[in-house]
Protein backbone atom coordinates (compact mmCIF):
# COMPACT_ATOMS: atom_id res chain seq x y z
CA UNK A 1 0.00 0.00 0.00
CA UNK A 2 1.27 3.57 -1.06
CA UNK A 3 0.14 6.06 1.92
CA UNK A 4 0.57 9.56 1.30
CA UNK A 5 0.79 12.34 3.84
CA UNK A 6 -0.50 15.91 3.31
CA UNK A 7 0.22 18.19 6.39
CA UNK A 8 -2.07 21.04 6.07
CA UNK A 9 -2.89 24.67 7.42
CA UNK A 10 -5.45 26.34 5.96
CA UNK A 11 -5.18 25.44 2.88
CA UNK A 12 -8.87 25.09 1.47
CA UNK A 13 -8.14 27.04 -1.70
CA UNK A 14 -5.48 24.24 -3.11
CA UNK A 15 -6.57 21.07 -1.07
CA UNK A 16 -8.87 19.61 -3.33
CA UNK A 17 -6.42 19.90 -6.23
CA UNK A 18 -3.82 17.90 -4.43
CA UNK A 19 -5.95 15.39 -3.51
CA UNK A 20 -7.86 14.92 -7.11
CA UNK A 21 -4.11 14.81 -8.25
CA UNK A 22 -2.96 12.34 -5.78
CA UNK A 23 -6.02 9.89 -6.31
CA UNK A 24 -5.87 10.14 -10.10
CA UNK A 25 -1.88 9.10 -9.67
CA UNK A 26 -2.36 6.31 -7.46
CA UNK A 27 -5.29 4.77 -9.40
CA UNK A 28 -2.87 5.09 -12.72
CA UNK A 29 -0.32 2.92 -10.93
CA UNK A 30 -3.22 0.45 -9.99
CA UNK A 31 -1.65 -0.04 -6.27
CA UNK A 32 -3.62 0.35 -3.22
CA UNK A 33 -3.35 4.07 -1.17
CA UNK A 34 -4.55 5.65 1.23
CA UNK A 35 -4.49 9.65 1.85
CA UNK A 36 -4.10 10.81 5.13
CA UNK A 37 -4.09 14.93 5.90
CA UNK A 38 -2.49 15.73 8.44
CA UNK A 39 -4.71 18.89 9.70
CA UNK A 40 -2.69 21.44 12.02
CA UNK A 41 -5.20 23.43 13.86
CA UNK A 42 -6.47 24.91 10.03
CA UNK A 43 -9.13 27.73 11.15
CA UNK A 44 -10.91 27.27 7.60
CA UNK A 45 -12.86 24.27 5.63
CA UNK A 46 -9.23 22.24 5.44
CA UNK A 47 -10.76 18.93 7.33
CA UNK A 48 -13.91 19.18 6.28
CA UNK A 49 -13.10 19.31 2.70
CA UNK A 50 -10.48 16.48 2.90
CA UNK A 51 -12.89 14.18 5.27
CA UNK A 52 -15.37 14.97 1.60
CA UNK A 53 -12.69 13.69 -0.42
CA UNK A 54 -12.49 10.69 1.53
CA UNK A 55 -9.12 11.23 2.84
CA UNK A 56 -8.27 10.30 6.80
CA UNK A 57 -7.84 13.38 8.70
CA UNK A 58 -5.26 13.37 11.38
CA UNK A 59 -5.82 16.39 13.68
CA UNK A 60 -2.81 17.95 15.27
CA UNK A 61 -2.07 21.51 17.34
CA UNK A 62 1.36 21.77 16.56
CA UNK A 63 2.34 24.29 14.30
CA UNK A 64 5.23 22.50 13.15
CA UNK A 65 5.21 20.81 9.54
CA UNK A 66 7.51 18.19 10.76
CA UNK A 67 5.32 17.52 13.60
CA UNK A 68 2.23 17.10 11.01
CA UNK A 69 4.38 14.47 8.86
CA UNK A 70 5.55 12.59 12.16
CA UNK A 71 1.82 12.26 13.02
CA UNK A 72 0.52 11.20 9.26
CA UNK A 73 3.74 8.38 9.24
CA UNK A 74 2.47 6.88 12.54
CA UNK A 75 -1.32 6.99 11.34
CA UNK A 76 0.12 5.36 7.88
CA UNK A 77 -0.76 1.49 6.69
CA UNK A 78 1.62 2.02 3.70
CA UNK A 79 5.03 0.66 2.80
CA UNK A 80 5.57 3.51 0.75
CA UNK A 81 5.15 6.73 2.49
CA UNK A 82 4.92 9.98 0.43
CA UNK A 83 5.10 13.26 1.71
CA UNK A 84 3.08 15.73 -0.59
CA UNK A 85 2.81 19.31 0.39
CA UNK A 86 -1.33 20.40 0.44
CA UNK A 87 -0.05 22.67 -3.07
CA UNK A 88 1.44 20.85 -5.06
CA UNK A 89 0.15 18.50 -8.05
CA UNK A 90 1.95 14.72 -7.89
CA UNK A 91 1.35 12.61 -11.43
CA UNK A 92 1.91 9.11 -12.41
CA UNK A 93 5.60 9.41 -13.02
CA UNK A 94 6.68 10.88 -9.96
CA UNK A 95 4.81 7.78 -8.44
CA UNK A 96 6.61 5.22 -9.95
CA UNK A 97 9.52 6.81 -9.90
CA UNK A 98 9.46 7.10 -6.09
CA UNK A 99 8.56 3.70 -6.07
CA UNK A 100 11.13 2.63 -8.40
CA UNK A 101 13.92 3.23 -6.61
CA UNK A 102 16.36 0.49 -6.09
CA UNK A 103 16.77 -0.98 -2.30
CA UNK A 104 19.30 1.30 -0.56
CA UNK A 105 18.34 4.36 -2.27
CA UNK A 106 16.81 7.26 -0.44
CA UNK A 107 12.99 7.25 -1.67
CA UNK A 108 12.12 10.81 -1.15
CA UNK A 109 15.11 12.49 -2.61
CA UNK A 110 13.04 11.44 -5.56
CA UNK A 111 9.87 12.50 -4.16
CA UNK A 112 9.67 15.39 -1.85
CA UNK A 113 11.09 18.16 -4.79
CA UNK A 114 9.11 16.75 -7.22
CA UNK A 115 5.41 18.59 -8.33
CA UNK A 116 3.40 21.26 -9.06
CA UNK A 117 3.22 24.64 -7.30
CA UNK A 118 1.11 27.18 -8.92
CA UNK A 119 1.38 25.52 -12.06
CA UNK A 120 5.16 25.12 -12.71
CA UNK A 121 7.03 22.09 -12.57
CA UNK A 122 9.85 22.18 -10.28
Amino acid sequence: MISFIVPAYNEEHELSDTLTAIRDAATAAARPYEIIVVDDASTDATPEIASAAGAKVVPINRRQIAAARNAGAHASQGEYLFFVDADTRINRAHLSGGIGVHPGQDVYRHTATIGYWLGEQY
